[in-house]
C-alpha cells in the first residue's frame, strides 16, 4: 500500500473511553501489506493486534511523524499463533500516520483506540 489511506472509524459509547475513535482493519495479510490510519490530535493511544494464524507474527509498527511521507520505525511486536498483544503508547505521543506490517503470510486484526 503506497501513501496514507483513510480509515474506518466510529465514536464508541464507553465510559472509559469517552469520546474514544476506533480504526479497526482486519484482512489477510503478506509481509507486504501495511496500513495507515490518522493518529494525531488524541492524547491516548492503544493498539490491539491478533494473530490468527497457526505460526507467530511479527507485526512491524511504522509512524510519520510529520505526515510528510518519512516512516520511522517506531516497535515491533510479536504475536503467538492464535494470540493477541495490545501496546499502549505513551501519554501524548503523537504521529499524522502509522503503519502495520507483518514479517510473513497470516491472518491478522490491527484495532487503534484514540482517546
Amino acid at each position: 500500500m503506497s501513501g496514507p489511506s483513510e480509515a474506518d472509524g466510529s465514536e464508541l459509547d464507553n465510559p472509559a473511553w469517552s469520546k474514544a475513535i476506533l480504526s479497526h482493519i482486519s484482512q489477510r495479510n503478506t509481509a507486504t501489506t501495511g496500513s495507515n490510519p490518522p493518529r494525531s490530535g488524541f492524547d491516548k493511544k492503544v493498539v490491539h493486534l491478533a494473530n490468527d494464524s497457526a505460526e507467530k507474527v511479527k507485526f512491524k509498527i511504522e509512524v510519520d511523524f510529520l505526515g510528510n511521507g518519512t516512516w520511522n520505525r517506531y516497535d515491533t511486536l510479536t504475536v503467538f499463533a492464535k494470540g493477541y498483544v495490545h501496546h499502549e503508547f505513551p501519554d501524548g505521543f503523537s504521529a499524522h500516520w502509522v503503519r502495520v506490517g507483518v514479517d510473513s503470510d497470516c491472518t491478522a486484526t490491527v484495532y487503534f483506540m484514540y482517546n
